[in-house]
């Protein structure tokens, strides 16, 4: 299985039982350095899997911490247009209220997941020969983890409110960074 930790949208939303962790992985995004390539996932590369695996949500991709799962409908996934969305309604558990307070201050910004790619289709770049890229078509993706570290370092994060998370899928779609977009915001409420 391959595991990826991806920097991205994360956001908290509290209802009056328990909190829901939003993220979403990123499309068309390079990684970071995997060892001699880096990797892309292509839209729509986990679709299929989305309906016939029972995806499930660990705490740092501890097994021991899960987070939410598919069949038990704590854990959505939603493809939208930049990335892979998910949306855990985290336990009342002792790491679930742990995790929800690392993502609330800021101390976990990133979110990983796990997958294969035996029986999926992956292409490999090779016309820059300083950069080989590995590009992600069709994949079963396994598993989802809020994490510290991330391997793309171009998706950005979000914990605060709903006009951040509109930024922040501003910034993914344009690549213009959110400090920027919040200074063309403040111009144009002059």
């Amino acid at each position: 299985m391959d595991i990826r930790w991806v920097k991205t949208q994360i956001e908290l939303r509290d209802d009056e039982k328990q909190s829901i962790i939003r993220a979403l992985i990123p499309y068309n995004s390079l990684s970071e350095d995997l060892g001699g390539f880096r990797e892309m996932l292509m839209p729509g590369c986990f679709s299929e899997s989305n309906l016939t695996v029972d995806v499930r949500s660990f705490w740092n991709h501890n097994q021991d911490l899960i987070l939410g799962r598919c069949s038990s409908g704590t854990l959505r996934l939603n493809e939208t247009e930049f990335g892979l969305g998910y949306e855990v309604s985290s336990p009342d558990t002792s790491w679930g209220k742990d995790a929800v307070a690392s993502i609330r201050r800021g101390d976990v910004d990133a979110t990983s997941f796990g997958f294969r790619t035996d029986g999926g289709v992956v292409e490999w770049d090779e016309s820059d020969p300083n950069c080989l890229v590995r590009r992600v078509i069709k994949g079963s993706l396994i598993e989802v983890s809020p994490v510290v570290f991330p391997a793309y370092p171009t998706s950005t994060v979000s914990t605060r409110s709903l006009l951040d998370a509109f930024l922040q899928e501003k910034a993914i779609r344009t690549g213009v960074s959110i400090d920027v977009l919040r200074r063309k915001l403040k111009l144009m409420e002059v």
